[in-house]
Order: C-alpha cells, then structure tokens, then sequence
C-alpha cells in the first residue's frame, strides 16, 4: 500500500524518525550499563607493576546530563603521589575537539604502600572507550589505562543495568522483489 497525499507523507516521516531516533538509542547504549575496567601499564609506563580495576555505573538519564557512579582502586603506584583519573571524550559531540579531548574525573593521593583510589558520580559521560590513570594532575603522564580496544592496554567489559536503555530490535527487512 502506497502512502496517499500529506497525511501519508506525514506518517512516512514519522514512522522513519522514529527508526532513526531508536538505531540512535541503540548505537549509543552500549556504555550505558554497569562497566567493569581492568586497568594494565601503558608503554614506558612509570608503574610498570602497577595494577588497577573499576567500575563506572550508569544511573539513567539524557545526554548531555545522564548520571553515573564511577569506583577506582589501584596499587603499585608511588608512595604518597598524587593521581588523576581521565576518560578520553568524556564530553563534546562528535567531530568536535572536546570529543578527543581527555577529562578528569576524580583524582587521589597514594598511601605510604602506594595504593588508592577514588569514587565521583559525575554528570555526563558521552564516550567511554579509555580510561587512564595519570600521574598528578589530568594532563600528567599516564600511568595505567582500560580501553576497549583489544590491542590496547586493559579492558572495558559491559553488562546492562537496570538503568540501561531497553534493547529494542532494528527494522524488520523489507521484502524486495
């Protein structure tokens, strides 16, 4: 059946936004979830025995405003230094240069055993597919990183949450002749 006259038109239009904004959600959805990281030394690393795992948990929400709780532990670090936790992209929309820009998220000082860690529920995360421990500040060295690439250092493993957006299936195929 071939849609008639403006009203058809309008249907057709929403109908297809409608499929855009869902293959939108989904795309998007795959940090919005529980994600464990296991944090591993990057090259010429200063902590080449340090060690590190996390959690960043989704807790609902629209970007640019979704909410999350994040956890860090790490060890094998320096003594009594400071550190700094960064996501690359944590903000900006895409093609922009805050989307390949790295932000602090929280930030720690070692014991004397060289262990810490840090927690935060940051408003925001747009991207998460490194993490990187750094030392001092956020634009310091880094020390330690979890990515999804598999051949970078660490690993971002996700499993949906009871936030995460509900998985709703692509469009059915369309039967061509």
């Amino acid at each position: 059946m071939k849609a008639r006259g403006w009203p058809g038109r309008v249907l057709a239009g929403v109908v297809l936004l409608t499929l855009l904004l869902l293959s939108f959600n989904a795309a998007r959805a795959g940090h919005e979830s529980t994600n464990s990281l296991t944090f591993a030394p990057v090259a010429e690393s200063a902590a080449p025995d340090g060690t590190g795992e996390g959690l960043i948990d989704y807790r609902g929400g629209q970007e640019p405003r979704t909410r999350w709780t994040v956890h860090f532990s790490f060890g094998g670090l320096q003594a009594n230094r400071p550190y700094s936790v960064v996501i690359l992209g944590r903000f900006g929309e895409d093609g922009t240069p805050a989307a390949t820009e790295f932000a602090g998220v929280c930030a720690f000082t070692t014991d004397s055993a060289g262990e810490g860690g840090c927690w935060y529920y940051p408003v925001g995360i747009r991207r998460l597919s490194v993490v990187q421990l750094r030392a001092g500040d956020a634009a310091g060295p880094p020390i330690l990183q979890a990515s999804r690439e598999p051949d970078d250092p660490g690993a971002i493993v996700s499993q949906p949450n009871r936030y995460s957006p509900t998985a709703t299936p692509g469009p059915a195929p369309v039967a061509t002749r």
